[in-house]
């Protein structure tokens, strides 16, 4: 009975023995694949979980006139963002950063949710050196916030030619649905109307980037490269600065002379049919897109009953005046000798009243 009993142990250890093998087995073998075969591939979450690209935006192309003047350039500034974290950013960094930066806690939230990737999230663009100095002053209280060094587009015309140059501004989740096959991500700063519409693709240059080290916390610690972002192409354009600044004043001083507030004018060349300057009013000020337009600012644009958002020098739709007679009486050419005498009436729309003239044209 006592062998037996010593048997049935011996035999039980033996099997837990050989259980024991197999699992220290397996266990081995799945390591050594886990190095071997699928090494890299998890040293690369590793680094993902480590390493952080920051982007860095490309400058933007410059536009010059027919003559080599700066029309539209770019400055140095500042943005606040949020750099992805590993964890969610909790409501009091949000609630505190709100407060600085006078941006909505529900904005910063709704850029929060609609952001994939590891690419900042821009909050506030252009901010002032003060809020600059809290946010690197105060990292505590500030975690995953970052300021990121950006350049500003700079229209040194402000109003003047603000509907042949155009504005740009952050792009919107319908841009970016439409665009996201062309390379475009959130957070872009893209041409919104006029040539910074048209030549976005051609201006916009290409982005470059710091690869840094990040601590638990997210926050950057130690720089390990950087790609060196490749501005845009520079546009000249056939506007002339100084004539362009000569029919702004000439139009507000006849604005100004008959109580009016709307109003066109061109100059082209009629020989290249090159436009060298070109007005719309009312006009605004595309440096306020370029830092981010505030309510109050577009309220004021968008309640404007005569429309400063519209390029009344292309949108407008005005009697042809005298340049019809070219179409009426042009077959006359053929008769030189014949004169033509004529009786007309001319609506003059500023003054609200109807003169009666006559006109004699010798072809």
């Amino acid at each position: 009975m006592e062998n037996e009993g010593y048997d049935g142990y011996q035999s039980r250890l033996r099997i837990l023995g050989v259980c024991m093998v197999l699992v220290i087995a397996i266990l081995i073998g799945r390591a050594g694949y886990l190095q071997i075969y699928e090494g890299d591939y998890y040293a690369g979450l590793a680094d993902g979980n480590r390493i952080r690209i920051i982007p860095s935006m490309a400058p933007r192309g410059t536009f010059y006139d027919r003559n080599g003047q700066l029309l539209v350039t770019n400055r140095p500034g500042f943005t606040v963002s949020l750099l992805p974290l590993t964890s969610p950013i909790k409501d009091d960094v949000i609630e505190r950063l709100s407060k600085l930066v006078n941006v909505p806690v529900e904005d910063i939230k709704d850029k929060i949710a609609a952001h994939s990737g590891f690419n900042p999230i821009r909050i506030k663009t252009d901010v002032t050196p003060d809020i600059v100095s809290i946010i690197e002053e105060q990292k505590d209280l500030y975690p995953g916030v970052m300021i990121e060094n950006q350049p500003i587009r700079d229209y040194v015309l402000k109003q003047e030619g603000a509907h042949t140059f155009g504005y740009v501004s952050e792009i919107n989740d319908q841009e970016l649905e439409d665009k996201k096959d062309q390379g475009y991500k959130s957070g872009d700063i893209i041409g919104k109307f006029g040539l910074e519409k048209v030549y976005d693709q051609y201006v916009r240059g290409q982005d470059g980037g710091d690869q840094v080290e990040v601590d638990v916390s997210g926050r950057p610690v130690k720089r390990l490269g950087r790609k060196v972002p490749v501005p845009g192409n520079d546009l000249v354009l056939t506007i002339d600065k100084d004539l362009q600044t000569a029919a702004e004043k000439a139009v507000d001083s006849r604005l100004a002379a008959i109580n009016a507030s709307a109003a066109a004018a061109v100059v082209m060349n009629p020989q290249t049919g090159e436009v060298l300057a070109l007005v719309s009013r009312p006009a605004f000020d595309p440096n306020l897109f370029a830092h981010g337009i505030s309510s109050k600012d577009w309220a004021v644009l968008n309640n404007n009953p005569f429309h400063p958002m519209d390029d009344k020098a292309i949108t407008g739709e005005y009697p042809p005046g005298s340049t019809f007679k070219i179409s009426r009486y042009g077959p006359s050419l053929d008769h030189p000798e014949r004169q033509l005498r004529g009786r007309g009436a001319r609506l003059d729309q500023l003054q609200g009243s109807a003169r009666t003239f006559r006109q004699r044209l010798f072809l």
